[in-house]
């Protein structure tokens, strides 16, 4: 063997033993000087990509580590795409090991499209079936189970392997048990749990309980279900608990904020039923403390532990290929209409650019110990809360909502009068109600909206005290996220005109972003404000916010606008700023809510995820006068994914963002002035918003306007 072959073996058996070590990065460098040292000769890029694609499979089934399987497939299929010796029939195959990565990080519409993928790539019927499976998976957990009945199906009546034929028949028997046919799933089903479910729901709950949880917690989950159908309650709950101790480890292993609320969220049904149970026999402390910890844990962790994204370390190439792939994502974006191939692509490199972020925020992380934090309890709650201040927490059951309410250093839990159908019928009506209530402004009056808001209002605070309440902090939960808690009305009043309102994803984070405020002070004499003014263009009020600004902050406004408003330009000018005011337009992506973005200059986008490597240490405020700016993705574990977490994990105390799209109204300018005035006279932002709001609701300015803003945090 020359010398030349000896270099590029020993580089191939680097980077399959580094590769079998997880470091993915070495491996990668590894590979690449092979590939490189051979003249990219075809058989070596083979021998990488099958290496790339033997190790994915073991991350993502064995190791439980999707975001390095996704990665190590994506790798796999570069080099199998990349000439056409090397398509051995097996990009099939890593496509739908992607699909499979991607369903097990939450993603499962981009799982649907990489299956799409794998089916034109499969080279026979027996590769087809696994791909169908895998399309079956997906569309059940995006609750599409007719189609995915049908699919499961289709794989039975193809399928000739046993092992295709073994996961097809589980995943018809899971399909059965979901549409409420335990007795016609139990054939189907070979997983001891899932048959112990079957039992459940076919009322044999004696032979439920033969089943071995071992350490899987949705195990304890079905065994807690057999006790209540035994009626024993406090069974049920020592059966809850072990579960919630098995998550509370795994879920400490894993290395991302992604990672921990994905985890969490797919097993938050445990925290939900002890919520439940404890609170129904009275157990108020014990239900609030598992309401805690089962929402936004993952947040809690990262904000305590004061670590920001910061991705300094990496290395030029890696920071050009970034670049590179955030510029093929935002030109696509720009497109007015794109074909269904570019809505794939699209769909395919924001998963990869999203899936790279994962990927080093877990390297850069490895080894500083992001230690679970310990969520507050019930009287350490009550004691965080100063004179004046109160604090409601929801949680929305079939049984009812549940109000953990504090105030006056007291707990006063209680299950709500109103019926949550109620509430909740209400509360998913609001797009609705907004476009009627606009109607009613143009014609000169208000009285659909006061109606509304007056029922919601009733409904969710009627049965609390509030007198004497002067700051009330509110911690929604599910359909709850979306209600403009300001603009509620009770006793013929908005809420506003009794108390200050913030939000927050829960109480612990509402107590720790409180410290960070309190440790950070009131700042300087002469606040520094940045504005991001109208970088498209398009605004016609964009001049009336500027002008309000200039008269609260003077020579203190820095402003960049139009073309000047580029990414880097906003990354360097936010360093040392007090306050940030964004006038731009903002979209949120409840699928992918890393890419809810706002517009800068060009086709440049600030992404949530490149918020979360600013250095906001500073900031005691950020506005986002954009549309849905205030929105997030709550259906892991409460987390509030999108730009508010974004704002706040990069060091903002708070932020003041938007429920629904505000029009680029004439009134955006007085209404902004007046906030700002209160916010530099020394308010806190939700005391400044309340008054901002009190005044814009007694005179002309719209209540769909200044009812869409809402305060995030401290």
């Amino acid at each position: 063997m020359d010398r030349g072959r000896r270099e590029v073996e020993s580089a191939l058996r680097r980077g399959e033993r580094l590769l079998e070590e997880n470091r993915i990065l070495e491996a990668q460098d590894a590979f690449d000087g092979a590939i490189r040292a051979s003249g990219k000769d075809p058989a070596v890029k083979l021998r990488v990509a099958d290496a790339w694609r033997r190790r994915g499979w073991a991350a993502t089934m064995r190791d439980d580590d999707p975001e390095s399987g996704w990665t190590m497939f994506h790798h796999a299929r570069a080099l199998y795409l990349s000439g056409k010796g090397l398509r051995t029939g097996r990009l099939w195959e890593v496509e739908r090991g992607m699909a499979i990565a991607e369903g097990k990080m939450g993603s499962h519409e981009q799982a649907l499209l990489l299956c799409d993928e794998a089916a034109r790539h499969a080279p026979g019927p027996g590769e087809l079936c696994k791909v169908l499976n895998t399309r079956a998976i997906a569309l059940s957990s995006l609750g599409r189970d007719r189609e995915a009945l049908e699919c499961a199906r289709e794989v039975l009546r193809r399928a000739t392997d046993p092992e295709t034929q073994r996961v097809a028949r589980q995943a018809m028997g899971v399909l059965l048990l979901k549409g409420g046919m335990a007795a016609r799933a139990l054939p189907y089903l070979e997983d001891e749990i899932l048959r112990a479910w079957a039992h459940v729901e076919a009322g044999d709950y004696r032979k439920a309980l033969e089943a071995d949880p071992g350490d899987r917690p949705r195990g304890y989950l079905v065994r807690a279900r057999a006790r209540l159908g035994l009626g024993d309650v406090k069974g049920a709950i020592a059966e809850l608990r072990r579960g919630a101790g098995i998550l509370e480890v795994s879920r400490s292993r894993l290395d991302t904020e992604a990672a921990r609320a994905v985890f969490q969220g797919a097993r938050q049904e445990i925290h939900a039923l002890l919520v439940r149970l404890c609170a129904e026999r009275g157990r108020w402390k014990a239900a609030f403390a598992h309401a805690e910890e089962g929402r936004a844990r993952s947040f809690l962790d990262f904000l305590a532990a004061g670590r920001r994204r910061d991705f300094s370390p990496l290395r030029e190439s890696e920071r050009d290929r970034f670049e590179r792939l955030r510029g093929r994502i935002e030109r696509l974006q720009a497109k007015k209409a794109r074909s269904s191939r570019e809505e794939a692509d699209l769909g395919r490199l924001e998963a990869e650019y999203g899936m790279s972020i994962r990927r080093y925020e877990k390297e850069l992380l490895a080894g500083a110990g992001i230690r679970p934090a310990r969520p507050l309890g019930a009287p350490a709650v009550a004691r965080a809360l100063g004179k004046g201040r109160a604090l409601v927490e929801y949680q929305v059951t079939d049984r009812g909502i549940w109000a953990f309410f504090f105030r006056g250093g007291r707990f006063l839990p209680r299950r709500l009068a109103a019926e949550s159908g109620e509430i909740l019928g209400l509360s998913r009506g609001l797009a609705g109600t907004i476009r009627v209530a606009r109607r009613d402004e143009r014609a000169g009056g208000r009285a659909f909206f006061d109606w509304y808001f007056g029922r919601l209002g009733e409904a969710l605070l009627g049965d609390l005290d509030l007198e004497g309440v002067e700051y009330l902090v509110v911690v929604p939960h599910g359909e709850l996220h979306r209600v403009p808690f300001p603009a509620l009305r009770l006793g013929g009043r908005y809420l506003v005109e009794r108390c200050a309102v913030s939000l927050a994803p829960s109480a612990s984070v509402h107590v720790e972003l409180s410290r960070r405020a309190a440790g950070a002070g009131r700042g300087g004499a002469s606040p520094r404000c940045l504005l991001i003014k109208d970088p498209t263009g398009t605004l016609r009020h964009a001049e009336s916010e500027e002008a309000a600004l200039r008269r609260r902050f003077g020579r203190g406004l820095v402003v960049l606008e139009g073309g000047a408003a580029s990414r880097e330009a906003v990354k360097e000018a936010v360093r040392g700023k007090d306050y940030l005011h964004f006038a731009t337009h903002g979209i949120y992506r409840p699928e992918r809510p890393e890419f809810s973005r706002l517009d800068l200059a060009g086709d440049e986008k600030l992404y949530a995820s490149d918020v979360l490597g600013l250095d906001l240490s500073a900031c005691r405020g950020v506005a986002l006068s954009a549309c849905d700016s205030g929105l997030g993705d709550y259906r892991w574990a409460e987390e509030l994914f999108g730009l508010p977490r974004a704002f706040l994990r990069a060091g903002a105390r708070s932020v003041l963002a938007t429920l629904w799209p505000v029009e680029d109204h004439p009134m955006i300018g007085s209404f902004m002035g007046s906030y700002y005035g209160y916010l530099v006279s020394g308010r806190d932002p939700a005391s400044a918003l309340r008054a901002a709001q009190r005044r814009a609701a007694a005179g002309s300015v719209p209540a769909t306007l200044w009812a869409s803003f809402v305060t995030i945090g401290a």
